[in-house]
């Protein structure tokens, strides 16, 4: 199972190797940032150092009005910056990025993650299925330094709670089929961008219509 890990709470965990056969497909990953500054270099170079083919990937990071450094740290990285200035959440802002992706496969991750090098590969290798429209990773937590960190690390908000019988996509870590995306609730077609929480509830409906 693919994870990933953040500066406070979240950590990679090893699996096994998978076997990729046949093509391998293009995938957009795509990160809403907002005051990420203390974060968005570990999270690029995390993504920069994946094993899966960098020439099928491209990187949308996604600034949702940050006041500090977050814009100009990303800009000294080869990906795509773009923004997200009139709705002020992080779906919007993923919203923003689902319309420049044009690869087949969207994968999503936070501006405070730092992904394994294997991340990218585990997560894009169910698609092998062309029955698989998403896949979803576990998001879990990093040692702790502080008691705030120890209290989230004891409830654990990302333990993908199960909602309508299935368990929810957390846009931490998640991919997505492009064309699956279309019609959902993750999509600027029908997404509810001012929402702050529950869109990984809707993605999940919707990826699995």
């Amino acid at each position: 199972m693919p994870s990933v890990s953040s500066r406070a709470r979240r950590r990679k965990v090893a699996s096994a190797n998978l076997l990729t056969v046949g093509p391998q497909p293009s995938v957009s990953v795509v990160v809403p940032v907002r005051n990420c500054a203390a974060t968005i270099a570990g999270c690029l170079e995390g993504l920069l150092a994946q094993t899966y083919p960098r020439e099928l990937t491209r990187i949308l990071i996604v600034d949702n009005n940050s006041t500090d450094e977050t814009r100009a740290i990303a800009a000294r990285y080869p990906v795509t910056l773009l923004s997200e200035r009139e709705i002020q959440t992080s779906y919007a802002a993923r919203n923003r990025g689902v319309t420049h992706a044009d690869e087949s496969i969207v994968a999503f991750t936070d501006g405070d993650c730092m992904p394994d090098r294997e991340w990218l590969r585990y997560l894009v290798e169910p698609f092998a299925d062309s029955a698989v429209s998403a896949v979803a990773g576990s998001v879990d937590d990093a040692n702790a330094s502080s008691l705030c960190e120890e209290f989230t690390a004891r409830v654990q908000p990302f333990a993908r709670p199960v909602c309508n019988g299935l368990r929810t996509l957390l846009t931490a870590n998640v991919a997505i089929r492009r064309s699956a995306l279309e019609p959902s609730a993750c999509s600027t077609n029908g997404s509810p961008p001012r929402e702050t929480s529950t869109s990984d509830g809707a993605c999940n409906r919707a990826a699995f219509a």
